[in-house]
């Protein structure tokens, strides 16, 4: 999954450790949660999506039976955990870049290069900046008045953290994710924290890789599943772990389901958080008209790169 659908992710994770899987009213029960209380909370707050995890196969097996008919992603996950920094990261920082902590300064700094994306993800995590400031923690590798990768602290809880990392795609390929995360991690160590943890979806060989990189090593296996508040983001986060499987069909197929059902918002619904912008949209049928021709559907491909043109600012002056 692109690092911009986690940049706006915020969730509810009900861990599936308690209760007994194959009691049925137990079950009934926790669909109702979600559908009378999490979901219109969400809507409420402005969530992207509630998740749930759960460490069993017969807790899987039992929520997708619980969430039938409700549109949701299910990307099973790996989670790591650090408690001893194994990466020099000052030593990994590139001639002319620099780490920094992203302090109230740093944050309200309108001349950085995605500022606006760090501080966006700062708050989706906490709820507010201010309380991103007082319990959170983001470190960030910058170069000139450009932040070219940042690790954020995505939850925090007694003395154990966890964080997520994002690099912008200019800057990739470079090892800044390597140091960026090292660096969060060897603030957190040093800022009381006893462990920092790491989540990756399992089709992301990158990110674990990175996260062994750093010092974190595997803990546990885990599904998960995620109800977006709205039902076009559930299909969208479904063709890109579909197109990371290397299932170009099955994305081609989710790609459409997503830019249907955020064409036929009713009025008053909640609006796609993903497919959003102009500019989302464009991207999202990019990646279907990629999608269809890796699956050698060149008239669905010519039809969706189509539409990708009609849908951006490249259709001017009769081009």
């Amino acid at each position: 999954m692109g690092g911009e659908l986690l940049d706006v992710e915020q969730t509810v994770a009900t861990t599936a450790q308690v209760g007994d899987e194959v009691d049925q009213g137990f079950a009934a029960s926790l669909r109702s949660l979600l559908v009378d209380t999490l979901l219109p909370k969400g809507r409420a707050e402005g969530w992207l999506c509630v998740q749930l995890r759960c460490t069993s196969d017969g807790w899987s097996r039992a929520v997708g039976r619980m969430l039938e008919g409700i549109a949701s992603v299910r990307d099973d996950g790996e989670f790591f955990a650090c408690e001893r920094l194994g990466f020099d990261w000052r030593a990994a920082v590139p001639p002319g870049f620099r780490v920094e902590l992203a302090d109230a300064a740093l944050l309200e700094r309108s001349d950085l290069r995605n500022v606006d994306r760090v501080a966006g993800w700062a708050k989706g995590n906490f709820g507010s900046l201010a309380a991103f400031l007082a319990h959170g923690f983001a470190l960030c590798t910058l170069r000139g008045d450009e932040i070219a990768s940042w690790s954020v602290c995505d939850c925090v809880s007694g003395g154990r953290c966890e964080i997520g990392i994002h690099t912008d795609e200019r800057y990739r390929r470079r090892g800044l994710a390597t140091l960026t995360a090292a660096a969060a991690v060897d603030h957190a160590l040093s800022h009381g924290f006893g462990s920092v943890g790491w989540h990756c979806v399992r089709p992301n060989v990158g990110s674990s890789a990175t996260a062994r990189k750093v010092g974190f090593h595997k803990v546990q296996d885990y599904h998960a599943y995620r109800v977006c508040i709205a039902e076009a983001d559930s299909h969208a986060i479904n063709g890109n772990l579909a197109l990371l499987r290397g299932e170009f069909g099955v994305a081609a197929e989710c790609f459409a389901r997503a830019l249907s059902a955020a064409a036929a918002q009713p009025v008053g619904a909640v609006d796609s958080k993903l497919l959003a912008s102009t500019g989302a949209r464009v991207r999202c049928y990019l990646e279907a008209a990629c999608a269809s021709a890796l699956a050698g559907d060149r008239a669905s491909a010519l039809k969706s790169l189509s539409a990708a043109i009609e849908a951006s600012t490249l259709r001017q002056k009769g081009y």
